[in-house]
């Protein structure tokens, strides 16, 4: 990350807890929607902004759900390849602009990869009936659930060939999902263990569901939703019954990310790679897309960062990539609409100063990187997907 890049990202995020950024910091653009369709909704996000998502398309004068490509600029596209009254969606995007979702043909509804106008129908386990795709990897290997005969599902990865492997449960009979994953293929999703909890899991490329130990204080559940290329993970978790987004800490204990005011309830759906967060939650007043960052944990309601004037309301922030493009499920005239938000702050004389600083402070730390390199010393420095519908 270059230091000019590092200084913004520092100012923006001391902005978002401070107050000091101008009330318009994102323009919101309207994705659109598909052929005689009445809605659309964005699921994920990639680095250039290309959004997987649904909408409804009409088909012989019936309207349908398809899996949809967005941009902004231009109009949706239909990826699904389903006929008649079939539907489809798309969910996780990956940078090559392959999409994992489901489909529904003759044999029921599969898990499958949209790529480039054909369609990869993932193939189930044996003792399989259906599947769903949630995530997709950088290699183009889809991550979701399968249903198998009993009703038990199981989180599963694809391989290059559309092949199903088993990633396994926490407890012999129960249930599992993988929700997410990031580039590499580590993955994530929840589980139920042997005391018929709900809990997040994690698996290694090549390995099965191994259980997120943590819970939050007065919690009886948790789910991982969210990845990032650095393996830093989001989700949610309850707290005597109440449902908080939270960001899992080096230690495996969750972070909790606070609430809207007069809300309740809140969901971490996604992470990019300078560990900003978004996600929904309840304001009190409805549902409401919210963006973090795992340093403040403060949310902030994306409505009062777009103009006022503009007429959205948005619900839902499902992706965000590392340029901090942010997309989701918002309304405008009374529709349901897929949204892309792309930064547009220009930073006001006290956030100027904040960049001066950040921008002293990053090069302290470079000088200090050198010396260490010299001594011998080294320093770590610190691809996402989201599920809906």
């Amino acid at each position: 990350m270059s230091l000019l890049r590092s200084s913004f990202v520092l100012m923006w995020l001391l902005g978002l807890t401070t107050g000091t950024l101008s009330r318009a910091d994102f323009m919101v653009h309207d994705l659109g929607l598909l052929t005689g369709g009445t809605f659309s909704r964005g699921l994920g996000i990639n680095s250039t902004g290309q959004v997987a998502g649904v909408g409804d398309v009409q088909v012989a004068s019936v309207l349908v759900q398809h899996a949809l490509l967005a941009q902004k600029g231009f109009l949706p596209i239909d990826v699904s390849i389903t006929t008649g009254t079939h539907s489809s969606i798309g969910r996780g995007i990956n940078d090559g602009g392959a999409i994992a979702g489901s489909t529904q043909d003759v044999g029921g509804l599969r898990a499958a990869r949209f790529d480039g106008g054909s369609v990869t129908i993932i193939t189930l386990l044996p003792g399989g009936v259906s599947s769903q795709g949630y995530g997709i990897d950088g290699a183009g290997n889809v991550v979701g659930s399968v249903t198998l005969a009993g009703g038990v599902t199981h989180g599963f990865r694809s391989d290059a060939l559309g092949g199903m492997s088993d990633l396994g449960v926490i407890a012999p009979g129960q249930s599992s999902e993988a929700l997410a994953t990031n580039a590499a293929g580590v993955t994530v999703g929840d589980a139920i263990d042997g005391t018929g909890r709900m809990r997040g899991v994690r698996a290694g490329v090549g390995g099965g569901f191994v259980l997120l130990p943590a819970l939050l204080p007065g919690g009886s559940s948790s789910a991982a939703t969210g990845i990032n290329s650095l393996g830093h993970i989001v989700g949610f978790a309850d707290r005597f019954g109440s449902v908080r987004a939270v960001f899992l800490k080096a230690d495996n204990t969750w972070q909790e990310l606070g609430l809207l005011f007069g809300g309740t309830t809140a969901r971490a759906n996604a992470i990019n790679t300078s560990d900003m967060i978004v996600g929904q939650a309840d304001s009190g007043a409805g549902s409401r897309a919210f963006l973090t960052d795992a340093t403040s944990g403060v949310i902030v309601d994306l409505n009062t960062r777009i103009d006022p004037s503009s007429g959205w309301t948005l619900t839902s922030a499902t992706g965000i990539n590392d340029q901090g493009f942010i997309t989701g499920v918002g309304q405008i005239n009374g529709q349901d609409r897929a949204f892309l938000l792309t930064p547009t702050t220009i930073p006001e004389p006290a956030s100027l100063v904040l960049l001066f600083m950040g921008g002293l402070l990053l090069a302290g730390s470079r000088i200090a990187l050198k010396r260490g390199r010299s001594t011998g010393r080294g320093v770590a420095g610190s691809a996402v997907a989201s599920r809906e519908g």
